[in-house]
């Protein structure tokens, strides 16, 4: 019954959630597609939101606060992680230029390549272990189950073995 009026709310909801992501990236400096950044974070927002529609401790909230919650999490997720992305390379850079050691420079040039190398998401599920999330919270992030979380670790382990080792 709550998904039916889940997916009722969300419907209804959706022009306003194309909004606040829109004002949410314009004000950022994303540099993709918007419309498609938009697109799935709007999937994102209504996976997360249903996910936790159906937890008991979710019930104080209404769906439409509940999707709202969701939203802002979605959008502050992305640019933290983004944030983090850019804060890593300058490190980068200001490690291979300041310290001018080239064991250094070499392991963060290969840090580069290693990032080139790898999609999009599994780049995103390492900077968020090493952040310190654990499995669930990343995978709960990730719209995914812990074991398909864990599954794509271990394959691009293997790939990165195979690559760089």
């Amino acid at each position: 019954m709550r998904d039916l009026e889940f997916s009722k709310t969300f419907e209804r909801l959706m022009p306003k959630l194309d909004q606040y992501f829109r004002k949410r990236l314009k004000g950022s400096q994303y540099r993709g597609d918007k419309a498609v950044m938009i697109d799935d974070l709007i999937q994102l927002t209504a996976l997360m939101a249903l996910k936790n529609s159906r937890k008991s401790q979710c019930d104080k909230y209404t769906l439409e606060e509940l999707i709202f919650i969701k939203a802002d999490n979605v959008c502050n997720d992305l640019f933290k992680v983004k944030r983090h992305r850019v804060t890593e390379l300058e490190e980068v850079e200001s490690t291979a230029i300041s310290n001018n050691h080239f064991e250094t420079f070499e392991a963060r040039m290969q840090l580069g390549r290693l990032q080139q190398a790898m999609p999009e998401k599994p780049w995103q599920v390492f900077n968020l272990l090493a952040e310190g999330f654990s499995y669930v919270e990343i995978a709960e992030q990730m719209g995914t189950t812990e074991t398909s979380l864990r599954m794509l670790i271990s394959r691009q382990r293997t790939k990165i073995a195979s690559k760089f080792l």
